[in-house]
């Protein structure tokens, strides 16, 4: 009554009986002869050198690395792209054999290659395949599979090669722990898996055994060299310390440029994985999409500090109703538009609020200007204040008044009634943070 599966082809079924011998059987293992009652499969969709097996082990391939062998009495050399076909367990099906190291496979030699097959096999590490060549009449080559997951582009590659030299180990655990030690980005361990044939409970106590970080990166776990991962992750802090060194304005750095400044060396779902961990663990703060450190406090680069503070003097002598941006520059004889350049940059350290596109508001002019309409909401009789009120209690126009209620409806300080406003919130509660506002401006 288990749920099986019939592989490369997903067909599932369910195993109704096994008979051994023309004999009801519970078991049947290596050696036995058996019969397989098999329901809820449609026959005509199975064919010779498919398999049988649990949903943890169903995986079909078309490119498998595997390790060549040459007979010395081969007739001639095997070449890079020769068309072959391969029989493997009861499968037979055609393909082409890629050379990883050499052009050419002489006479009496080995070398790692990739099958590169026309129709899908199942197979796992350490099985046997025979290559025939085109006609199919002569014996090619013996193969033994290395990898079933074997890749299009980089076979080639020295560190490729180099795995592939760490997978003829018959033992999994010392081959997991070597490629562990070899890999920058850590070994997919699901493709482990399924590559020695394991179930999830034998892989199970097999990552228990190997030393190894494990974590989870786009629902894929990977096991990572613990020194390594320490490795990566001080490089991280040292690259998130040096992005505030020279741009202290920043509000921190975005996983898409702490990725560029690893020259991409490692995999993006890796460099997050270790990102979040250390933002987990408090070592790193996340503010929106920029990562920072936790003391880090976004400042002014040192040659606007001085003219932002003549600005900033400027703007909380004037009182409720700041100067447009052209008469801020002329009051403190500076040019249009490096003042304009300076006050977009101080928005985003919140060090004003852009209310309309000529005019800049200080935060706790904002914050006496949000207090003016608590206290006039406080006074009426149904908790509203109107527009034109607010207009003639603040000295403001009317089209500035609209802008600023209309920024008090986006921190949802206040909720528009038609004409009138009620509030949503107390001021120090939409204005909490204004301290540290403060002590920015003081230092």
């Amino acid at each position: 009554n288990d749920d099986l599966v019939i592989v490369p082809d997903e067909i599932p079924v369910r195993l109704r009986g096994i008979f051994s011998d023309a004999q009801p059987a519970t078991v049947a293992s290596v050696g036995h002869r058996c019969a397989l009652n098999l329901g809820g499969v449609d026959f005509t969709r199975t064919r010779r050198g498919q398999w049988l097996t649990t949903n943890e082990a169903s995986f079909g391939t078309k490119r498998v690395d595997v390790r060549l062998k040459l007979p010395a009495d081969a007739k001639r050399p095997l070449l890079h792209w020769t068309p072959v076909h391969v029989f493997h367990g009861a499968s037979h099906v055609t393909g082409r054999v890629a050379l990883s190291e050499d052009r050419q496979l002489e006479p009496g030699n080995t070398q790692l290659a990739q099958l590169v097959l026309d129709d899908p096999i199942v197979a796992m590490h350490g099985d046997v395949c025979i290559l025939r060549n085109q006609a199919s009449y002569e014996t090619l080559s013996g193969a033994v599979v290395l990898d079933i997951f074997g890749s299009g582009r980089g076979r080639r590659l020295p560190t490729r090669i180099k795995q592939l030299r760490r997978m003829e180990n018959s033992n999994p655990q010392d081959c997991l722990q070597a490629l562990i030690c070899d890999s920058a980005d850590g070994v997919a361990l699901e493709r482990f898996r399924l590559n020695w044939n394991l179930t999830v409970s034998e892989a199970k106590i097999l990552y228990r055994r190997v030393d190894a970080v494990l974590i989870d990166t786009n629902d894929e776990s990977r096991a990572v060299d613990p020194e390594r991962w320490k490795k990566l992750q001080g490089e991280i802090h040292y690259q998130i310390t040096n992005w505030h060194k020279c741009r202290p304005e920043s509000a921190g750095i975005r996983l898409n440029e702490l990725h560029a400044a690893f020259e991409k060396k490692i995999s993006r779902a890796l460099l997050k994985t270790a990102l979040d961990s250390l933002v987990k663990h408090g070592e790193v703060r996340q503010t929106g999409p920029a990562c920072h450190l936790p003391e880090f406090r976004p400042t002014l680069p040192e040659e606007d500090a001085a003219l932002w503070k003549t600005l900033y003097r400027t703007l909380r002598e004037v009182g409720m109703r700041p100067p447009t941006v052209e008469e801020l520059a002329e009051s403190c004889d500076i040019e249009v538009q490096p003042t304009r350049a300076l006050l977009v940059q101080a928005e985003k350290l919140k060090l004003v609020t852009q209310i309309e596109p000529n005019r800049f508001f200080l935060p706790e002019t904002l914050q006496r200007l949000a207090h003016r309409l608590a206290k006039l909401a406080e006074n009426s009789t149904d908790g509203r204040v109107t527009t034109a009120a607010y207009r003639d209690q603040s000295g403001m126009g009317r089209n500035l008044t609209i802008k600023v209620l209309e920024h008090f409806d986006s921190i949802q300080f206040t909720r528009r009634i038609g004409n009138s406003r009620c509030l949503i919130k107390p001021v120090d509660v939409v204005f909490e943070n204004q301290s540290v506002i403060d002590q920015t401006l003081d230092s």
